[in-house]
């Protein structure tokens, strides 16, 4: 019996394979996941600061005291400029009208600009409405530091990028034990 003959396919192409790819986030935009979502958009900024504390004690730097805060993946990053202390501090989560806890790490001129960081460098942070912060830093000065602030107008930026505030957060680990 004679067999049909077998009908020649088309050769096999090789499909050049898709790669998918997304842009990485840019660091610069302030439209994060985080930022949308209600309440937390106009969190990023430069707060005036205010605490009575300071003002008694530092009463030529009561006008210069300030807060940069930096929403970024659902953690705020963010810097502080209180008279002699300056440093950076990091909150792993983000809510309005309810306190949330940072840790920070330090210098202070007074003291040669000596990093301070760890056990007990911790604080306390809310967020009311639109643009109004109250908190406490611990243990940054010998009592507790109240205060609140008040976001400057402007851009939703606070001069640094959350990069920027981790790499100085690592800077003090680095700088003190050499890693």
């Amino acid at each position: 019996m004679k067999s049909e003959p077998t009908l020649l396919r088309d050769t096999p192409v090789k499909r050049e394979r898709q790669i998918k790819t997304e842009n990485p986030p840019d660091p610069m935009d302030i439209d994060s996941v985080m930022q949308e979502q209600p309440g937390t958009r106009n969190v990023t900024g430069v707060y005036n600061i205010y605490s009575q504390q300071l003002a008694e004690q530092l009463p030529d730097q009561a006008d210069n005291l300030r807060l940069f805060l930096c929403v970024d993946e659902g953690k705020i990053w963010g810097g502080f400029e209180l008279g002699m202390k300056t440093g950076v501090l990091r909150a792993d989560e983000i809510h309005i009208d309810q306190a949330v806890s940072f840790i920070w790490r330090a210098r202070d001129s007074w003291d040669g600009n000596r990093p301070r960081f760890g056990r007990g460098c911790f604080g306390e942070i809310v967020l009311h409405g639109r643009d109004q912060v109250r908190g406490t830093f611990y243990n940054l000065f010998n009592e507790p530091l109240e205060f609140d602030g008040q976001r400057r107008p402007g851009p939703l930026w606070c001069g640094r990028s959350p990069y920027a505030f981790e790499r100085e957060w690592d800077g003090f680990v680095s700088e003190t034990y050499g890693r």
